[in-house]
């Protein structure tokens, strides 16, 4: 597998991958533009207690960097009653997490349950950084039964 640069650091800063490849070879104070790759990644984020997990912005573009999750929605519309069920796979940053059968629709409420799960603070993402960072690809599915089960329902 061919490893990508998901960054650049440059002159005390971080760039993502477009935005760092048009940078200067060499920074005003003499260092290296240096690649950021994936297994790097980690080292760049943190914890916050009150915000959750924090991931690194671009300098240029304020683009996170490394922090794509997608999401796989399965809904149920309950035909009896007209509800609508979902279930989530969340995957990304070497994740993979089912959260099970829930009551409601919609990609903001996808994103926000996925956000919610991975401890993010959702009132601290722009509008822009929620469509980003959680892409999101929704299925109907006919039966409840088709919706994600987790590893233990799965076996039975």
């Amino acid at each position: 597998m061919a490893h990508t640069i998901q960054a650049y650091t440059y002159h005390a800063a971080m760039f993502c991958a477009p935005c760092g490849a048009t940078l200067p070879e060499i920074d005003p104070e003499g260092n290296d533009r240096t690649p950021v790759y994936s297994w790097h990644l980690s080292e760049f984020f943190y914890f916050d207690d009150h915000i959750g997990v924090i991931f690194p912005q671009c300098d240029k573009c304020g683009q996170f960097i490394g922090a794509r999750f997608s999401i796989e929605a399965r809904t149920w519309r309950q035909k009896k009653y007209g509800n609508t069920y979902y279930s989530l796979r969340i995957t990304g940053q070497g994740l993979d997490l089912v959260v099970p059968m829930s009551y409601g629709h919609g990609t903001l409420t996808f994103r926000h349950r996925a956000a919610t799960e991975l401890g993010l603070n959702w009132g601290a993402l722009s509008h822009d950084q929620r469509r980003e960072m959680f892409p999101v690809t929704e299925y109907a599915v006919p039966r409840k039964r088709d919706l994600h089960q987790l590893a233990t329902e799965a076996g039975r």
